[in-house]
């Protein structure tokens, strides 16, 4: 079986939580206006191994159009049999990004290093912290970081995403978060403030996660690395390598 399935099982529940996931022969094109500058909001999901761009734009540019969003997003779940598409992808421009999807098969047992508590109250002191977390992420204009807020805020924590965090010196070090859809938990947003890093603070929230996520029942716990530094630290922690995950991304022209 693929390891990646579980894990595509999860990214369409999250899909369900947005304005349309319209569902086609190879996927979906997922699409949401309140938060158009959100890559990840309004993409095509590709899981057929026989399609072609044209096949994908015929169904994704009018529905990104709709939405107001400025970029296509495509994202391959299964890259290894879809060698003609990226070659398309690659003729036509654009940047590609490429996760490595990671699966835990480690110790449950293992306790955090460092307390960690599940940030209860999600008020305004929070999510300003979430906010100057966006950079480490890649998120940096004003208008994207405010619509990445309201996705988090509006749409995921009220289907149950969850948020873990340690506290040292009487400040925030860092946080991280479960989500927990179809049988599937799924950590994200892991990150340590940089004076605290090099502490075990990101070991200890996903330790945190990973158990959490046990607890509600999920029979697979992913997460995606995308450089090798944090692979090596995920397959510490016990996740192993389920294959890679390729985005492509290009202006909508």
């Amino acid at each position: 079986m693929d390891e990646r399935k579980p894990l595509l099982r999860l990214f369409v529940a999250l899909d369900d939580l947005l304005e349309r996931n319209d569902r086609t022969w190879w996927g979906g094109v997922v699409t949401d206006s309140r938060i158009p500058l959100i890559y990840d909001a309004n993409y095509a999901r590709v899981e057929a191994d026989a399609v072609s761009l044209a096949d994908i734009e015929r169904t994704l540019r009018p529905a990104l159009v709709a939405s107001g969003a400025t970029h296509q997003h495509v994202v391959l779940f299964r890259p290894d049999a879809a060698r003609s598409l990226l070659d398309e992808m690659e003729a036509a421009g654009g940047r590609f990004t490429y996760d490595t999807a990671m699966c835990f098969d480690g110790d449950l047992s293992l306790d955090p290093e460092l307390e960690v508590g599940e940030i209860a109250e999600l008020d305004t002191r929070f999510w300003e912290a979430q906010q100057r977390t966006l950079p480490e992420f890649d998120v940096i204009d004003r208008p994207t970081i405010a619509q990445f807020v309201r996705w988090e805020r509006e749409i995921l924590a009220p289907a149950g995403k969850r948020w873990f965090g340690v506290t040292m010196d009487g400040e925030p070090a860092g946080f991280g978060a479960l989500v927990a859809l179809d049988g599937v938990g799924y950590v994200d947003n892991v990150v340590t403030f940089r004076p605290f890093r090099r502490r075990g603070v990101a070991t200890s929230i996903v330790r945190r996660i990973v158990r959490e996520a046990s607890a509600a029942r999920c029979r697979h716990v992913y997460l995606l690395a995308d450089d090798p530094g944090p692979i090596a630290l995920y397959e510490r922690l016990g996740f192993r390598d389920a294959g890679q995950i390729v985005g492509w991304l290009k202006a909508l022209g």
